[in-house]
């Protein structure tokens, strides 16, 4: 049986930690705290405003988001930026209305885009790390895109999961500042990402569906679209940097050691261990074999998804998976594809069997 989350320790209820109003920055530099080290280049104020809060209990004291940089302290840890866009404001409340009249004429409910990034190239680049920025035809549509804390800890570190450092409770805290951006905009979020970031979104979607943790029933109406992820961080290849960042005195460890040491650090690292989001679209490329085998059909048999047909996986009319063929290896579905899929899903339409069936193309 999969754990239940815990979403009632201090760092997700927050203990108070300063009553201070949340000040906007027009710098990229972050304090003696959260300063980078040198071989990590971050600079959050190239994306516009950074607003600055001195506590999670800060930043859920906020009523309006301006669109900006918004950085999170995380005790112990560098902080958590996230990208907001259109959440409040005249756009935001442009959105929420017709967010509203969906609702009540149609039926529907339209969701917020929340992206989150897969492996990112550190030579040569700059952070925070946003994707989803220029997913959409219109680059004024409302988003909110999570910068991974742990990219700015260590410079060698390619794809942190969204986890944390080790009891800093970033999970949690993510989880949070999410639920508190949903209520803000009156609308469930549309969670998204491939590989680690898909990884991320089916763990966040999985700790907003419960709104008496959360706080925020709006929160609890969430949905994840993910793409190739990771579903166990010790079982993929390519996890050692991060296994090294988050334990430095046992570097090299592997396997079933490593899942010891996070479960040990209280991460959430393998997705067989907590609930299925109660709505999750996930999309597996066949070719893609590591994925297939290591991941996605180990997540299928230890979550109860029953076979429907060839490539299409079922555990309720909300929970699909979708095993097609996209390409050769660990790549995404085509662009336009992603962009048809997660407009549908953002605007509250429903998947249809027939865009069920095009994501199966030959699939086996």
């Amino acid at each position: 049986m999969p754990e239940q989350l815990n979403l009632t320790d201090p760092a997700f209820r927050g203990a108070a930690m300063g009553d201070a109003e949340a000040t906007m920055r027009g710098t990229g530099e972050a304090g003696s705290a959260g300063a980078p080290p040198s071989s990590v280049r971050w600079d959050p104020a190239a994306f516009g405003k950074v607003f600055s809060y001195s506590s999670i209990d800060d930043f859920v004291r906020t009523p309006h988001l301006r669109d900006g940089v918004h950085r999170i302290p995380i005790p112990g840890s560098p902080p958590l930026d996230i990208f907001l866009r259109g959440v409040s404001g005249s756009v935001g409340a442009l959105y929420r209305l017709t967010s509203r009249l969906s609702r009540k004429l149609l039926g529907r409910q339209s969701r917020l885009l929340c992206s989150f990034t897969a492996a990112q190239k550190r030579a040569d680049t700059v952070g925070p790390y946003f994707s989803g920025l220029h997913i959409q035809w219109n680059r004024y549509v409302p988003v909110v895109s999570v910068s991974d804390p742990l990219l700015i800890h260590d410079g060698n570190v390619a794809l942190g999961w969204y986890t944390g450092l080790p009891g800093t409770h970033t999970q949690n805290i993510i989880a949070r500042a999410l639920a508190h951006i949903a209520s803000v905009a009156h609308r469930p979020l549309l969670l998204t990402g491939g590989s680690g970031g898909g990884f991320a979104a089916i763990v966040f979607a999985a700790m907003l569906d419960d709104a008496a943790r959360t706080g925020s029933r709006i929160a609890a109406q969430s949905l994840a679209f993910v793409w190739n992820p990771q579903v166990s961080i010790s079982d993929y290849s390519a996890s050692q940097p991060y296994i090294d960042a988050m334990f430095p005195r046992q570097r090299g460890v592997k396997g079933a050691a490593a899942a010891k040491l996070l479960s040990q650090a209280g991460v959430i690292h393998d997705l067989r261990t907590i609930p299925v989001p109660k709505r999750l679209l996930y999309i597996q490329n066949k070719s893609d074999t590591q994925h297939v085998q290591k991941h996605a059909m180990p997540y299928v048999t230890a979550q109860g998804f029953r076979r429907v047909a060839d490539g299409l996986y079922r555990r309720s009319r909300t929970q699909v998976l979708v095993v097609g063929d996209y390409g050769d290896g660990h790549i995404p579905p085509p662009r336009f594809a992603l962009m048809s899929l997660i407009s549908k899903l953002k605007h509250g339409r429903r998947v249809s069997r027939r865009v069920i069936e095009s994501l199966r193309m030959h699939a086996s």
